[in-house]
């Protein structure tokens, strides 16, 4: 486990299996588990901890929740698209609030039904800056992207944190320039920005 401040570490995910680092925040009476991933070390290090744990998921790829049902949880969030491969946990449809933590419907290019969770100075996304892939292209869809970062910019965070790099927060205004030359590329009549 890499301590990142006094309250939040990660355990990092891996390349073979596929696997997302899982974030953990220690709140007063559970732990915060953000992302299952897909692996062993993360399944053994979070069950060894003597502690509640709630989950989040923040969309519904296999790197990201295929551990969650070997995790002992007492509960776990989820959007409405992972719902339907967890059958499990409270689907996130508004803002809801777990002690100071923000839960949040994210529009994302990557995964549908996309969540996110805003704690402290920190949002975790995901895979949300992340673009699809479609007839044989990387793409970002133009609507999803600006709804994305309008949604981004209203978060009171200092950093943006992916799911595979939780070791590696971003500055949230560098994320949003980032994204927002990206939207700079669309063309009219077009709802894709190819990647190039």
């Amino acid at each position: 486990m890499i301590k990142i401040n006094d309250t939040y570490s990660i355990i990092k995910g891996s390349d073979n299996p596929l696997s997302c680092d899982c974030a953990i925040i220690d709140c007063k009476n559970f732990l915060f588990v953000i992302e299952a991933g897909n692996n062993e070390e993360i399944i053994n290090e979070l069950n060894s901890i003597d502690k509640d744990k709630v989950l989040a998921i923040t969309h519904f790829h296999q790197d990201h929740l295929s551990s969650f049902s070997k995790i002992k949880h007492i509960n776990m969030y989820v959007g409405d698209n992972t719902y339907k491969y967890t059958n499990e946990g409270i689907i996130v449809d508004k803002d809801l609030y777990v002690d100071d933590i923000h839960l949040f419907k994210l529009s994302s290019c990557h995964a549908k039904g996309s969540i996110g969770i805003e704690v402290g100075e920190y949002g975790f996304i995901g895979d949300g800056l992340a673009p699809t892939y479609k007839k044989n292209a990387y793409v970002y869809n133009v609507q999803m992207l600006k709804e994305e970062i309008d949604e981004l910019s209203k978060l009171n965070v200092k950093y943006l944190v992916s799911s595979h790099k939780m070791d590696k927060p971003e500055i949230k205004e560098d994320v949003i320039n980032r994204l927002k030359q990206i939207y700079s590329k669309k063309q009219k009549n077009n709802p894709y920005i190819t990647i190039e």
